[in-house]
């Protein structure tokens, strides 16, 4: 696409560790004119401590500020208190669609792409003028919170039947919603090729760790199967299992729990540009999600940056990912003493194994996507 306007309702920050969602709008800001509306937390709640220098939302007030030529960012008021309740997510979305409305006009945006990650602005999709919609799915989020979430399925079904081009992450998601689309695609998450080009990194120092190292980059959330990353650091007792990555609220009591293991080590976040050097200082890296309908969907991006590495990896059972050219390349395995004997196997790998993970994950770079992406979105939005 070139010369058109595009406005994203995002999940996350841009200035907080890229996503998808950073990648394709930067991208997408080479040659249109993006506004990129970030997220918002409750009034009465402090935002997650790895975003606190981030979200920055103003009571009642948004504030919009231009980054540079084609690209400006708008984060919204704080949300209304209790706002996981369906009544008030109508209520707060409608507000922020007209937030949002108004800094499309103060733009002097036209024939706006609409361009959504978070399904609850459908409550607000009046209030935002645009020509085309595109509804970008990267994980199953009816599904989070444990039950199904009935509103939040609706929201989605509407929004997939409203888009003129639906994007998945995951084929499982094609499956379970693409029916209603459309025009829909599917372009999985990837990974930065020009960050991980470096075929020798430095290594962190990791003082007093024991090696070998069995390590995992990320975000540390409740979906996570920390029983089993204690099973795994109970069979292992004589190597470490290292976490790098930011922690949200509702997984510090298992991280908590795990760390009292000896042989866990938690170093915090890190600077998106050391992460190529943690993993490569991991003998093993690990993914391990629990089993149940949001594993089957995800694609996480933590694996196509360890295979970028040209490190093993070892992860539990996830549909999705299983479904990926890159599935040969990992060592899918199921319950504790499954993923035992898959890290015993992957440390007694040889070094050659390397460069043919690196050539395999070569097709998901954020540049190989992005063209897909925009191949797709030029036949759907016209």
């Amino acid at each position: 696409m070139t010369g058109r306007d595009i406005v994203c309702l995002s999940t996350h920050y841009w200035d907080e560790r890229w996503f998808r969602k950073q990648e394709f709008m930067s991208r997408l800001a080479r040659s249109n004119r993006v506004l990129f509306v970030e997220p918002s937390f409750s009034m009465v709640r402090r935002p997650e401590g790895h975003l606190a220098s981030l979200a920055n939302n103003r009571f009642v007030w948004p504030r919009l500020e231009q980054r540079h030529d084609r690209l400006w960012l708008l984060k919204p008021p704080r949300a209304l208190p209790k706002w996981t309740d369906p009544r008030i997510e109508r209520l707060t979305y409608r507000w922020f669609g007209r937030v949002v409305g108004r800094a499309i006009r103060t733009l002097r945006f036209e024939d706006v792409v609409l361009w959504i990650y978070r399904p609850s602005f459908y409550y607000g999709l009046e209030a935002m003028p645009h020509r085309h919609l595109v509804f970008d799915l990267v994980d199953d989020l009816p599904a989070y919170g444990g039950d199904e979430k009935p509103h939040v399925t609706r929201s989605v079904r509407a929004l997939v039947q409203a888009s003129d081009l639906f994007v998945v992450t995951a084929a499982t998601l094609l499956d379970r919603y693409g029916h209603a689309a459309r025009s829909a695609v599917q372009v999985p998450n990837g990974y930065d090729a020009g960050r991980f080009a470096e075929r020798t990194l430095p290594r962190p120092a990791l003082d007093g760790i024991r090696r070998p190292v069995l390590g995992f980059v990320g975000t540390v959330f409740k979906f996570l199967d920390f029983d089993l990353l204690e099973a795994v650091a109970r069979c292992h007792h004589d190597k470490s299992v290292v976490i790098v990555g930011p922690v949200e609220t509702s997984a510090q009591a298992a991280l908590d729990r795990l760390l009292k293991r000896p042989n866990v080590h938690y170093l915090g976040p890190r600077p998106q540009a050391e992460v190529p050097s943690y993993i490569g200082s991991f003998d093993v890296c690990l993914n391990v999600f629990r089993n149940g309908r949001v594993a089957d969907s995800v694609i996480p991006l933590k694996v196509f940056e360890y295979l970028a590495a040209g490190r093993p990896v070892v992860s539990t059972r996830m549909r999705a990912l299983e479904q990926e050219q890159i599935a040969p390349y990992i060592s899918f395995a199921d319950g504790a003493e499954g993923l035992c004997a898959a890290i015993d196997r992957c440390l007694a790998e040889v070094q050659e194994d390397a460069e043919r993970r690196r050539e395999a994950v070569t097709p998901y770079s954020w540049d190989r996507l992005f063209e897909r992406l925009d191949e797709a979105c030029g036949q759907a939005l016209v």
